[in-house]
C-alpha cells in the first residue's frame, strides 16, 4: 500500500517509514505537522495513513479527521501518552486503531491489519 507517515519527531517518523517498507509497503510521504499530513494526504492520495498523536499546528486526531473528509483510506493513530479520552476522540474522528510507541514491525502489522478490516466493514455497512 502507499502510505502517508506524520510525526514530528524525524527520527521516529523515518524509523516508522522502515518498517513499513519492512512490511511491504512504500512510503509516499512524510509529514512534520498535522497541517502538513493533511495537505499531503490531499495531494499524494495515499492508500494508508499512519499518524502520530502529538503534533504541532494540528494533533493527530484532527488531521486524521480532515483526512476522512477528503479521502476514505483506513488510518492508524501512534500515540506515546495514554488519555482516557483519547479512544473516543479517535473514534468520533473516524479512526479505530491506536498503537502504541515504538511502533514495533509486529504491532504495526496488526494495526494495520486491524484497521484495513475495520475499514472494509465500514464499507460494507
Amino acid at each position: 500500500m502507499n502510505v502517508l507517515v506524520a510525526d514530528d519527531d524525524g527520527l521516529v517518523a523515518h524509523q516508522t517509514g522502515r518498517v513499513l517498507r519492512r512490511l511491504g509497503h512504500t512510503v509516499v510521504g512524510t509529514a512534520e505537522t498535522g497541517r502538513a499530513a493533511v495537505a499531503m494526504a490531499e495531494q499524494l492520495r495515499p492508500e494508508l495513513a499512519v499518524l502520530d498523536i502529538m503534533m504541532p499546528e494540528m494533533d493527530g486526531v484532527e488531521a486524521a479527521r480532515r483526512i476522512l473528509i477528503a479521502l476514505d483510506i483506513p488510518i492508524v493513530l501512534i500515540t506515546g501518552f495514554a488519555s482516557p479520552t483519547l479512544p473516543k476522540r479517535a473514534e468520533a474522528a473516524g479512526v479505530f486503531t491506536l498503537v502504541a510507541k515504538p511502533a514495533s514491525e509486529g504491532k504495526l502489522a496488526s494495526a494495520i491489519a486491524a484497521a484495513l478490516l475495520r475499514f472494509q466493514a465500514r464499507r460494507a455497512e
